[in-house]
């Protein structure tokens, strides 16, 4: 009895139900593959093309390595020009001047080479034995001042009544906020043996 059932199984197939179950648990089981593919891609990078420094046709053409690496490398960047601007041998006259300058069709106080047009002393290249800048992934660095107004360093130095350092901002904005490219920012105090 036993195996004329199985044979008459054997030989009919699966039934409707069966199939349709079948149907279900491939069809769920894809959408999962391609939803993990998505998101990793987002997290590892857009395409073999941008991570070998080749140039795309699309709207987002830069050099994007994925948000990971490119968040990584923007926040050493940030970290290196707070460093420098927060030292008193650059002036707040010079603070003052980068705040208010104005570089292209770029906010005022904004440059897509700090370095050169702010004219500060920062390492051209913080990674070893790579080329990268924030503008290399469409970021535009932009320094802005807060209410916290800086005194003067000689009324630093000399402890004056009032005097205090000043609070700023540094500010990393992409061309265009989208899923792979977040705006990123550092406030800082300076001069730094005043804070």
């Amino acid at each position: 009895m036993k195996d004329r059932i199985s044979r008459k199984l054997f030989i009919n197939g699966m039934s409707m139900v069966e199939m349709l179950f079948s149907l279900l648990l491939i069809t769920i089981f894809m959408a999962t593959s391609v939803s993990i593919l998505q998101l990793t891609s987002i997290i590892l990078g857009k395409t073999n093309n941008q991570i070998n420094g080749k140039f795309t046709s699309s709207a987002d053409n830069y050099l994007s390595q994925g948000v990971i690496i490119d968040q990584y490398k923007l926040q050493t960047a940030l970290d290196f020009y707070v460093d420098t601007l927060s030292q008193p041998g650059i002036t707040l006259t010079k603070i003052n001047t980068i705040i208010n300058s104005q570089f292209g069709n770029l906010k005022q106080g904004c440059s897509l080479s700090p370095t050169t047009e702010w004219n500060i002393p920062v390492n051209l290249n913080p990674f070893k034995n790579e080329y990268w800048s924030p503008s290399s992934i469409n970021y535009a660095l932009c320094l802005k001042s807060t209410s916290l107004g800086e005194s003067s360093l000689s009324n630093l130095i000399n402890n004056i009544s009032g005097a205090k350092p000043g609070i700023y901002v540094l500010l990393a904005l992409p061309q265009e906020v989208t899923a792979y490219s977040l705006p990123a920012r550092r406030v800082f105090c300076r001069p730094d043996p005043y804070c």
